[in-house]
């Protein structure tokens, strides 16, 4: 609410689970429900929802994002990852060797579902027959999606999906970071130039 009325755009926080002595949001879209009627203009930024397939199902996930963006009245945006603490990640028993093309596929079908109707997936993780999302999200054509990076693949991997990313500089360096965006911003510009829809924002 302070940060709304200090003039700030945004307000994220990550899904941390079981994070043990750390700043805990187990539940951002329950706390953010909260948030939304208390303030007008503010956008909220999940930075990030866990998406290896025994954290959260990305069709939950995009269930909940679409509902979130009404509540909003279109102030909701969406930044996935495959997981940020080990603590969480054995206790859910996920795979590390198939969280990265779990994550990626995830992010496939969050798309499909929000602008598909009805939509359908068969990959390596999902196999999903045709259905519809309802209710749909209220932006057009869907809330922005954004990808947590921490390697240039990483932002590879995100421009070739559509997404923009949430990077930081810890994990790479200065100069690693500013190699890594423009890797993204390259492999971003093909897909666009491919005529799909592509968030450039770099966060």
């Amino acid at each position: 609410i302070h940060a709304e009325n200090w003039g700030f755009d945004y307000f994220g926080v990550s899904e941390q689970m079981l994070a043990i002595g750390g700043i805990s949001t187990a539940a951002p879209e329950v706390l953010f429900a909260y948030l939304y009627p208390l303030t007008s203009r503010i956008r909220f930024r999940h930075s990030i929802t866990l998406i290896p397939k025994n954290m959260n199902h990305p069709l939950k996930v995009a269930s909940r994002t679409a509902v979130e963006d009404i509540l909003s009245n279109g102030r909701i945006e969406l930044g996935v990852g495959r997981g940020n603490t080990m603590l969480a990640l054995r206790a859910f028993e996920v795979d590390l060797e198939k969280s990265k093309s779990e994550m990626a596929e995830g992010v496939q079908i969050i798309k499909k579902a929000f602008t598909d109707d009805p939509f359908m997936f068969y990959g390596e993780h999902y196999s999903i027959p045709p259905r519809s999302l309802v209710p749909k999200p209220i932006q057009t054509p869907y809330p922005p999606l954004f990808m947590a990076t921490t390697s240039e693949v990483s932002s590879i991997l995100a421009g070739k999906l559509g997404v923009g990313i949430l990077t930081w500089s810890n994990a790479m360096g200065w100069d690693g970071l500013a190699k890594s965006v423009s890797a993204f911003r390259k492999e971003a510009a093909k897909t666009k130039a491919k005529g799909e829809h592509v968030n450039e924002h770099v966060a």
